[in-house]
């Protein structure tokens, strides 16, 4: 179905700044769309969307209070990312769903033309700060790489030391095997 979409779905993340919840979504479409298409095209359930965000929901009327407010939350957490997708341009909204029918998306994956949106300027202003990071505290950016340590290259007890015996120890492995055991209490 759609491994290439996949592999350009995750070509297209590394020059375009995606949330987690954008990411997996839009890897869920590029999944279930068509390679061979002209123009792929994303038109499954918000079930199945909300599945892609890693969001089990029960169908409506069925389950608790809970169950539905986790149905609500989990079709919340879609609509967050699919406006996330259409702002930088990774998709484009070709028909709006309701009641009985779904919305279709159209997979475009431009780099360049995510590159010139307004969401990517925005998101690029706050590049260096995880997505829940506020202005004030230490991103990754400015950490900085320990000097390695003096002495030998690898730790006590890799593969990498020389083997050999420890002083005052024998080896009994000497490549033979026992022979033949009975546990019934009878000779071989």
């Amino acid at each position: 179905m759609g491994a290439r979409l996949v592999k350009l779905a995750y070509v297209y993340a590394i020059d375009v700044p995606l949330n987690p919840n954008e990411f997996k979504l839009l890897a869920w479409m590029a999944l279930t769309a068509l390679d061979d298409d002209p123009t792929p095209r994303y038109f499954d359930s918000r079930e199945s969307s909300a599945l892609a965000l890693g969001r089990r929901v029960v169908d409506e009327g069925y389950g608790d209070e809970n169950d539905q407010r986790e149905r609500d939350a989990a079709f919340e957490a879609v609509k967050v990312a699919l406006r996330g997708l259409v702002a930088l341009g990774a998709i484009l909204r070709v028909k709006t769903g309701r009641n009985g029918f779904r919305s279709e998306y159209v997979i475009r994956l431009d780099r360049d033309h995510s590159r010139g949106t307004d969401e990517f300027y925005r998101r690029r202003s706050k590049e260096g700060r995880t997505f829940r990071q506020r202005k004030g505290e230490p991103s990754a950016k400015g950490r900085v790489n320990l000097p390695p340590k003096e002495g030998p290259a690898f730790p006590s007890g890799t593969t990498e030391e020389p083997q050999g015996q420890t002083a005052g120890t024998t080896s009994l492995n000497v490549g033979t095997s026992p022979g033949a055991v009975d546990n019934f209490g009878g000779e071989s």
